[in-house]
């Protein structure tokens, strides 16, 4: 039985990597906007944690923020080892030391979930950028708790985006939702694999999952669906 469960852990987990592509979608979509942005354009990557995204941006005047106290050491999902490397500004992303219209874009993914204010940011990335400058703006729409203790909101809604955007002055060019309900329920029912610590149920989990996830996976090719997703991808512009 040991070996029937690994085999069945081993390919779900092949299946969640290559159909339910919540990060690979996300990734491929900033590259795209990244190397999309005009030579020596001035781009600020609030929130850059890692800065997985500056090698995209090799033509681009790159500069990179965050508060630089996450350890890896919280609770929850995505507790990795954490690099920060050099940052050209380090502090809260609301209230960054930069003189007003400073940036012809601003990149922020996956970020203002972990940010007690996140209105507030938004704000000051209208401060922040050039009028017609661009902000590249991705979050979860519903997620569960990760890198923590800075986690404090699980998603926003399209109506979040329209209203603080344009709030703030912004015009909203693009909302791509990341995946539709059924990508979601495939991520989500395989993520109970991990969170099962019997063996002996964790195997009948297995066996009762894999027609579902067939019939999931068959239905989420089809539906445009999209009132639970991973999360909206969001491009929008700083009015003149």
């Amino acid at each position: 039985m040991t070996n029937g469960i690994k085999k069945s852990r081993k390919m779900l987990n092949k299946i969640k990597s290559s159909l339910v592509a919540n990060k690979h979608t996300r990734h491929k979509w900033v590259e795209q906007k990244l190397l999309g942005l005009k030579s020596g354009t001035k781009i600020l990557d609030a929130g850059c944690g890692t800065q997985r995204y500056r090698k995209y941006c090799k033509d681009l005047d790159y500069k990179g923020q965050d508060f630089g106290k996450y350890t890896s050491e919280g609770e929850g999902l995505q507790s990795i080892d954490w690099d920060y490397g050099e940052l050209d500004y380090t502090g809260d992303i609301w209230n960054i030391e930069e003189v007003d219209s400073s940036f012809e874009a601003i990149l922020c993914t996956e970020v203002i979930e972990h940010l007690p204010f996140p209105n507030e940011t938004i704000a000051e990335f209208s401060r922040l950028l050039k009028a017609n400058g661009q902000l590249i703006l991705t979050a979860p729409y519903s997620c569960l708790p990760h890198m923590q203790p800075y986690f404090f909101y699980s998603g926003f809604s399209v109506d979040w985006y329209r209203y603080f955007l344009e709030k703030n002055n912004f015009e909203i060019v693009e909302i791509t939702p990341n995946g539709n309900f059924f990508t979601y329920l495939i991520q989500e029912n395989l993520r109970g694999i991990n969170i099962i610590n019997n063996n002996f149920i964790k195997f009948f989990y297995c066996l009762a999952l894999l027609p579902k996830l067939t019939l999931d996976i068959i239905i989420a090719n089809f539906s445009k669906n999209t009132e639970l997703c991973f999360g909206f991808h969001v491009v929008a512009k700083l009015k003149s």
